[in-house]
């Protein structure tokens, strides 16, 4: 869906819309007056966040020639990094000082000041290069007879289990089985997030170093993965 929208709009139009929605709705999570509301405000949080990732990453791919994408994805997955990084420790302080209505004050606030810089400041490329042009005009169903797409999703398969464990059950984890209050959550919550960032560091710059040793695009990419 998000790919259909995003040839239909535009990339930088629809990341505005994703990152408006996201914003917007947790400003109203904020705000939200009893748990049904709570509820309704982050689905609306998880509906408009979904397009975000794919839009972020084909955007990297307009933008970026292939020997430099391994780096650019690597700072992209590290700013996913960061925020679960310093979630903990933001978040903990907020709670305890203020309340918990203001960790969403905070991402709306955020995200409002990154949508009014890419609003003024990012312009699309004018001109794709020729394996885009070809990948645009590929139908989506076709992706599926792809090895290539197949490779991918069983990577993330793999990966993102274990890493969305982290990212939703962690603090909970640290509450229930390990008995710590909101404050040693921050303490101790943000170290694998932080070593996460350190993997996404070094699997970009190792892609872009084999490439630059004259090794395949395939190569270099497909060696980084499944090291890291």
């Amino acid at each position: 869906m998000t790919g259909w929208l995003a040839n239909f709009f535009g990339r930088k139009r629809l990341l505005m819309a994703s990152v408006a929605g996201f914003t917007i709705s947790s400003f109203c999570c904020g705000l939200a007056p009893t748990l049904p509301f709570l509820i309704i405000f982050r689905v609306i949080q998880g509906a408009t966040g979904g397009g975000l990732q794919p839009l972020s990453q084909a955007i990297l791919l307009e933008v970026f020639p292939s020997k430099d994408r391994g780096k650019a994805m690597a700072f992209w997955a590290l700013g996913i990094v960061v925020a679960p990084m310093l979630g903990p420790v933001i978040g903990g302080w907020l709670t305890d000082s203020y309340s918990w209505r203001w960790v969403f004050y905070l991402s709306g606030t955020v995200g409002l000041i990154w949508l009014i810089w890419w609003w003024k400041d990012y312009r699309s490329p004018s001109n794709l290069d020729k394996t885009q042009q070809v990948e645009a005009a590929l139908p989506w169903i076709q992706l599926f007879s792809l090895p290539e797409v197949w490779g991918l999703v069983i990577a993330k398969f793999l990966s993102d289990s274990a890493w969305y464990f982290y990212l939703f059950w962690l603090p909970k984890y640290l509450y229930d089985a390990r008995g710590f209050d909101v404050k040693r959550v921050g303490y101790y919550g943000w170290i694998p997030y932080a070593f996460a960032g350190i993997g996404c560091l070094v699997g970009g710059w190792f892609s872009g170093w084999l490439i630059r040793r004259n090794h395949s695009v395939n190569f270099a990419r497909k060696t980084a993965l499944g090291l890291i």
